[in-house]
C-alpha cells in the first residue's frame, strides 16, 4: 500500500511498498479518504525536535477513513461507515535503504487497521466533510486549551501564534465568551483570526508590537502555541496579577503552554510577584471531539475557511519542503487519497 515516510531528517518519501496493517481478530480495516497534516508536530518530528523518534517514521495522527472490512459480526462499526481516528493503528512493515522496519502506523497511509472499540476512533456524522473531519484533533487541541486555561465571559485572552491550533483556540475562547486578541507575524493568519474570532490582532513584525500589546494588557490568559521560549518573558510582563490591599490575589493570570518544547525557560522574577500560573497541555479528550462536532454543526467553530491547501499524497515531499520553508500562504493542509 501507499504511505508517506519521514525517512531521514528533513527527507520525505512516498512509497507504494508498505505492508497492509497487521490486523487482529475482531479488528476493522479502513481505507483513507483524507488525512490532515498536524504541521507543528510533524515538522518537529521531521527536524529531530522534542517529539522525534528514530527514523524512519510514519508521521501524522489525523485520519478520515471508510471501513472496508469488519472482522467480527459484533463490531459496532460497520462496513461503509466513515470514521475519524487519531493514535489508532496496527503496525506496518516496510523496507527503506535495504532494511526492514516495523512501525506504528501514522495517519498518512492508504489503509489503517485497529479495534472497533477504542477511545481514539470516532464514527462521523453526515454533516461534516472529509476535509473538515481530518483536522478534528487540531480543532480539539484548541478547544482543550481554551477550556482548561479558564476562558470565559469577562476574561481577556491573548493567543500567541495563529497557526491552526492558535486559530481554533481563538474560536473556542470566543465561544466561551472571552474577549480574544491574537499575535502572529504572518498576514494571512492575522486576517483569518480577525475574520473568525479575534477582536484585535497584533503583527509580530511591527517593532512596536509589545508596546501596543501593553496598552491592551493585562490579559487574564495568554495561550502560547508557538513553542518559542523567547515569547514567555513578554507574555509574563502582560499577564494579569493583581492584589487587593490585603495582598490577596484578585486577578490571577494564566500562561497556557501549548507548543511542544524541550524546556520551559523564563525569568522567574516576572512570574514571582504575580504568582502567575503556568499550565501545560497534552492533546485532547474523546468528549471534546464530540463537542467539536456539535460546535461545527452549530456554526460556532469554523474549519473550512482555514483549509488553504489540498494535495495528493504523491506531492508530500514538495509539501513538506514548503512547510519547512515557512510558506506564508499555508494555514491548513490535507492530503486527499481518493
Amino acid at each position: 500500500m501507499k504511505g508517506i515516510i519521514f525517512a531521514e531528517k528533513e527527507k520525505v518519501v512516498v512509497s507504494d511498498g508498505l505492508s497492509m496493517p497487521k490486523v487482529e481478530n475482531g479488528d476493522i480495516l479502513t481505507k483513507t479518504l483524507v488525512s490532515g497534516v498536524t504541521i507543528g508536530t510533524e515538522l518537529n518530528f521531521l527536524t529531530g525536535g522534542c517529539y522525534s523518534q528514530p527514523w524512519p517514521v510514519l508521521p501524522g495522527y489525523q485520519n478520515v477513513g471508510r471501513v472496508m472490512e469488519a472482522y467480527s459480526q459484533s463490531s459496532p462499526i460497520k462496513v461503509g461507515q466513515r470514521v475519524y481516528s487519531h493514535y489508532w493503528y496496527r503496525p506496518v512493515e516496510f523496507i527503506y535503504s535495504g532494511k526492514k522496519y516495523v512501525k506504528d502506523a501514522g495517519a498518512h497511509l492508504e489503509f489503517r487497521g485497529g479495534p472497533p472499540v477504542h477511545p481514539n476512533l470516532i464514527p462521523l456524522p453526515d454533516d461534516i466533510s472529509n476535509e473538515e473531519a481530518s483536522l478534528l484533533s487540531v480543532v480539539c487541541i484548541g478547544i482543550h486549551g481554551a477550556r482548561r486555561s479558564g476562558a470565559s465571559i469577562g476574561k481577556k485572552v491573548l493567543i500567541l501564534g495563529l497557526g491552526l491550533i492558535g486559530q481554533f483556540a481563538s474560536q473556542a475562547a470566543r465561544a466561551l465568551g472571552a474577549c480574544c486578541h491574537g499575535f502572529d507575524k504572518i498576514e494571512l493568519r492575522l486576517e483569518k483570526a480577525k475574520e473568525l474570532a479575534c477582536e484585535m490582532v497584533f503583527d509580530g513584525k511591527d517593532p512596536d508590537v509589545w508596546e501596543k500589546i501593553g496598552k491592551e494588557a493585562p490579559y487574564d490568559i495568554i495561550i502560547e502555541t508557538t513553542g518559542n521560549n523567547n515569547l514567555l518573558d513578554c507574555a509574563l510582563k502582560n499577564v494579569a496579577g493583581e492584589r487587593n490591599e490585603e495582598r490577596e490575589m484578585v486577578r490571577q493570570g494564566v500562561i497556557y503552554l501549548m507548543g511542544g518544547r524541550d524546556k520551559v525557560e523564563y525569568t522567574n522574577m516576572l512570574a514571582h510577584p504575580k504568582e502567575t500560573i503556568l499550565m501545560h497541555s497534552s492533546h485532547h479528550t474523546r468528549k471534546e471531539v464530540f463537542e467539536a462536532l456539535r460546535l461545527k454543526r452549530l456554526g460556532i467553530i469554523k474549519i473550512s475557511p482555514l483549509i488553504t491547501h489540498h494535495f495528493s499524497p504523491d506531492e508530500a515531499p514538495e509539501v513538506y519542503k514548503r512547510l519547512l520553508a515557512g510558506d506564508p500562504k499555508i494555514i491548513g493542509v490535507v492530503f486527499k487519497w481518493e
